[in-house]
């Protein structure tokens, strides 16, 4: 069966969101194997959509300053970054990373009863 084209958009931007985590704290080069995988069309489809989810108000420093830095290391273990690597990987994650996400889900879980 075909994809829609909502279908479509969702599996692009889900591809783009999990690039855009990556690629923060991975090496370049395993990130783009992920767009390795999509043809040309898909690709362009995918900047579009995520090109409409950016503000354009925001300065380009805040958008992408993290690109002069990329020879920062990686997030230590313990870090919510750090849990989403290893995630991405695959791995299971390490004790520290697992208490990291705990207190992580618990802040944002209390800031989402409170907005609520």
């Amino acid at each position: 069966m075909a994809e829609t084209l909502d279908e479509r958009a969702e599996r692009l931007v889900n591809i783009g969101l999990d690039v855009a985590v990556r690629i923060r704290d991975e090496n370049p080069d395993d990130v783009a194997r992920t767009l390795d995988g999509l043809d040309a069309t898909e690709l362009r489809d995918m900047v579009v959509l995520l090109g409409a989810a950016i503000d354009v108000g925001v300065s380009h420093s805040v958008l992408y300053g993290w690109w002069t830095g990329r020879t920062r290391e990686l997030r230590p273990c313990g870090t919510h970054a750090a849990a989403q690597r290893h995630r991405t990987r695959g791995e299971p994650l390490c004790g520290e990373c697992r208490d990291a996400e705990r207190e992580y889900d618990r802040v944002r879980k209390r800031y989402v009863r409170s907005a609520a």
